[in-house]
């Protein structure tokens, strides 16, 4: 057999095996199955457990365990575990920016699966905004708000790593508002709270801090302003005796990845069915706010990977051409059409889409905002069907509600 043709059947060969080892090990969602099972029935130990080999073990999805991990230890409560699972996978997440050329070239032959997976772009932006939600649940407003305003460093490496518009985060500015507030800096939250505004006009939950809070800070025309705009916002003197609690409300589930109908290597987001719009504050037994959408996850999946197609199919159709070359290399030294055919058969073999993402995270992020009566009362935070209707509801028992404190209480739907 000549030299050449040995050279490149070995080559086609290699090739297969490590395209087939790839796709082998690729199929994420069927290897996590179990471990989401157990997390929507709220079995947060074993879901955990699942997680945990993948989460402990350098490899290209590594990112992606300890991001569901993560997740799972938060909603079971677990604040500080979980910090520890975001941080391990937002340092592997830095090192993706440094690595560019590495990831590109892993997906010259072999799709994306071959590659460690980097994220996507509202995963990297909700890691940071999962660890500061994670530091004000324990109290450490220091280091919320570090991580609050790294939000904005990852969307300005975003836009740098993947050449699209930097677009400051509504979701982001509301909690860094929220946790200047709370640490007394209410200038400093005042400003989060028009930019909220300005990102989201007439977002409810910011139309009442912006009112008080222009007001004690002796700034007449932005508070006259404010009272123009916002009239059915109370005064100062309605909030006697009154304390102020903010609700973060995780909403559903976020959509999943699935092949493309017409191209089967490209993946496209799908909507994963929700059974609440919302959630609604309950304190003493009365309903006295209700939640509103601020971060869509599932809106921004579906468009920046919609943004990313092009690039995907582009290199998809490069992946295509260079098997193609070898296959008609491999018949022309083998002067065989058939061993062409089953060289293209054996190198198209393994394309598929990379259907990794991080499957834990909700569909939506949501907020509400009252002033409520202090003292001891039972609180509340109730799941709201699509008709208004209520239904589940995270059951936080008697509060001490102190008189102009801000408390904040976070409740999560998986249904």
């Amino acid at each position: 057999m000549p030299m050449r043709m040995r050279t490149l059947l070995a080559a086609t060969a290699a090739l297969a095996a490590a395209m087939l080892a790839c796709g082998c090990g690729g199929d994420y969602k069927r290897r996590t199955a179990a471990a989401r099972e157990a997390f929507y029935a709220g079995d947060f130990e074993a879901a955990a457990g699942h997680y945990s080999s993948g989460a402990e073990t350098e490899g290209k999805t590594q990112i992606l365990y300890l991001m569901e991990r993560g997740l799972v230890r938060r909603a079971a409560g677990d604040h500080a575990g979980s910090n520890a699972d975001l941080l391990d996978a937002d340092r592997l997440a830095e090192k993706m920016y440094f690595n560019k050329a590495a990831v590109a070239a892993a997906t010259i032959l072999f799709d994306e699966r071959a590659a460690p997976y980097p994220g996507e772009d509202h995963e990297l932006v909700l890691l940071s905004t999962y660890v500061a939600l994670n530091f004000l649940a324990l109290g450490d407003l220091e280091h919320a708000q570090i991580e609050a305003r790294r939000i904005d460093d990852r969307l300005r490496a975003l836009e740098h790593f993947r050449k699209r518009p930097y677009k400051q985060n509504a979701f982001a500015r509301y909690l860094s508002g929220v946790i200047y507030e709370r640490s007394g800096e209410i200038e400093e939250a005042y400003i989060d709270y028009k930019i909220v505004h300005e990102l989201a006009p007439g977002f409810p939950p910011a139309r009442e801090p912006l009112v008080r809070l222009s007001r004690a800070l002796g700034f007449k025309d932005q508070h006259r302003r404010w009272r123009k705009e916002f009239p059915e916002v109370g005064t100062e003197a309605t909030h006697e005796a009154q304390a102020q609690v903010v609700v973060f409300f995780e909403n559903g589930r976020s959509p999943e990845k699935v092949s493309h109908d017409e191209v089967s290597d490209i993946p496209i987001f799908v909507r994963r069915p929700s059974a609440y719009a919302g959630a609604a504050l309950e304190v003493g037994g009365r309903r006295l706010a209700r939640t509103h959408v601020l971060e869509d996850i599932e809106a921004t999946a579906i468009r920046n990977l919609k943004e990313r197609t092009g690039p995907l199919i582009a290199k998809a159709l490069a992946r295509f051409a260079v098997k193609e070359g070898i296959a008609y290399g491999v018949g022309e030294a083998a002067d065989d059409k058939n061993v062409a055919n089953l060289a293209r058969i054996i190198l198209h073999l393994s394309d598929k889409a990379d259907l990794r993402s991080w499957l834990t995270l909700p569909k939506e992020l949501q907020i509400a905002r009252a002033w409520v009566p202090a003292g001891q009362r039972p609180v509340v935070v109730r799941f709201l069907a699509p008709d208004g209707g209520g239904g589940e509801a995270t059951d936080f028992g008697t509060v001490d509600l102190a008189p102009g404190k801000l408390h904040v209480l976070m409740a999560r739907t998986l249904r």
